[in-house]
């Protein structure tokens, strides 16, 4: 496995950009990155790219413009529980051996790639095990950790890192959480405990879609073709599902939180402003910061931890920020 890590998608881009002028491009890629950093429109870009490469130029334009070229396949998580179906992992199975419709080679994305039951996974490990030769897979995913191990090994790994100061759907979450850093210590306790909730709400509405919609999933393990053993393991990894989602949002405060006191730091350090993450609340820095960023991710690996031993995630939160000195 080859790991480039990247300072952003420009590092990435010429790396795939050199793969493919010297044909290394391997059967299998991971973009791993922070949500939001394009990584699947990078991966739909050098599809492009390995579908015209070695082809006639024009020959593939337009079909690639409309986003319907029969070479690329698409695969993204399904619903609001937001989980790969196991009917379409298996298409991947079957539909990965076959030869290309038009062009030499064949593309195929896993979006949130993380976001698979264990059942599909393992179902997949076979075909990353023996590739066919005219067949590029790219898997895409913000939590590569989650991955089955005997995948992402073999896996090219393209890292990605944020440079974007938006955080897309959860804007509201960050203003409520840069609300409370922006304050500081001259916040009261009951204040504090006041906006923790806003933000727990927020969450828990998130939570809450999820949980109604697993409770309709049925087809998730309802397969005829499965055993009951199957059945019962894949339904508990559907209702697992819905507490990754409580903690993929907790896992949003927590980078939020970075990318302040990272920010912080590197004004201090005079770093021009272009290069911060939340370039659009610079008003709201202090002068100084007196926390080092080393202890700031120490405080967040002890909060990551109690919520994976089941503390309440308003007690999680509220413990954090009290000890990160707010």
């Amino acid at each position: 496995m080859m790991m480039d890590r990247s300072g952003g998608n420009e590092y990435a881009k010429r790396c795939l950009k050199r793969s493919l002028a010297t044909g290394n491009i391997g059967n299998s890629l991971l973009f791993a990155g922070p949500k939001g950093v394009g990584k699947a429109l990078l991966a739909i870009e050098f599809a492009g790219d390995v579908i015209r490469c070695g082809q006639p130029p024009g020959v593939h334009d337009y079909k690639l413009s409309s986003g319907n070229h029969p070479d690329i396949h698409i695969y993204k998580p399904e619903g609001k529980i937001g989980m790969h179906s196991i009917d379409s992992m298996r298409a991947i199975s079957s539909e990965i051996y076959l030869p290309p419709h038009e062009s030499r080679k064949k593309v195929f994305i896993i979006d949130d790639a993380d976001c698979m039951v264990t059942y599909s996974a393992n179902a997949l490990l076979k075909t990353f095990e023996e590739p066919p030769l005219d067949t590029v897979i790219i898997l895409v995913s913000s939590r590569p950790e989650a991955l089955l191990p005997t995948i992402r090994s073999r896996c090219r790994t393209l890292f990605f890192e944020s440079d974007d100061s938006s955080f897309g759907d959860d804007g509201d979450v960050r203003d409520l959480v840069l609300a409370i850093l922006f304050k500081g210590k001259s916040h009261n306790y009951p204040e504090l405990k006041s906006s923790v909730q806003q933000i727990v709400s927020v969450l828990e509405t998130s939570a809450k879609d999820a949980e109604e919609e697993a409770a309709s999933l049925n087809a998730f393990y309802d397969s005829e073709d499965l055993s009951a053993v199957q059945r019962q393991s894949i339904r508990k990894e559907v209702e697992g599902a819905v507490s990754m989602k409580m903690n993929e949002k907790s896992d949003i405060i927590f980078d939020i939180i970075i990318s302040w006191y990272r920010d912080l730091h590197l004004i201090n350090s005079g770093v021009d402003q272009q290069y911060l993450i939340n370039r659009d609340k610079k008003e709201l820095f202090p002068d100084s910061v007196s926390i080092s960023l080393e202890r700031v991710l120490d405080i967040i690996a002890d909060a990551r931890l109690s919520l994976a031993r089941s503390t309440r995630i308003e007690v999680c939160i509220e413990n954090l920020f009290l000890t990160l000195g707010v």
